[in-house]
């Protein structure tokens, strides 16, 4: 399952390197539709930060869960649409990732999901921040992978049919 953490304009345009993780992010959104697999999208706050990037919002095609915690699991719609999907593994990008990816990724860790994090579709208002997010996450045992490694991780065999239909992504 994908989880794409508040990546709302109001904070996103602060980021470092904004453009660069939009990108990523709505090429493993797209992905996501090749491989039909389910994404969960959250939104920070949107009374008061927004709501997420449009290009975000149209590649998703999901609906976005409201929350006012830092940790998505601290959202009872979350972890319950969480719950329903039964996954083993999150894939997690978005903001920022020393604070809503981070704990969303150490919650995740603890209650027994393997969770993986693409390093270049999650960033913060300094690189230096997110740096910091992604040792955090490693040091606790979540894969710190990136969009195209995931991507041809899940595929695994260019042999399979979905490779194809995934190509015009990484081309």
């Amino acid at each position: 399952m994908f989880v794409v953490i508040d990546m709302q304009d109001t904070l996103l345009k602060k980021c470092h390197e904004w453009e660069t993780v939009t990108d990523r992010c709505v090429v493993f959104l797209k992905f996501c539709h090749v491989v039909d697999m389910p994404i969960v999208a959250t939104e920070q706050y949107p009374k008061g930060l927004g709501r997420t990037n449009l290009e975000l919002a149209e590649a998703a095609g999901a609906d976005f869960i409201p929350k006012t915690t830092f940790d998505c699991f601290g959202e009872t719609a979350f972890l319950e649409k969480v719950e329903s999907l039964e996954p083993k593994t999150l894939v997690l990008a978005g903001i920022e990732a020393h604070v809503c990816v981070l704990q969303t990724a150490l919650d995740a860790t603890e209650r027994g999901y393997k969770v993986h994090v693409l390093a270049d579709a999650v960033t913060s208002r300094a690189s230096w921040m997110a740096q910091n997010g992604l040792s955090r996450m490693a040091n606790a045992g979540v894969v710190v992978s990136n969009t195209e490694s995931a991507m041809f991780e899940i595929v695994g065999d260019s042999a399979d049919p979905l490779f194809k239909r995934m190509l015009f992504l990484v081309k």
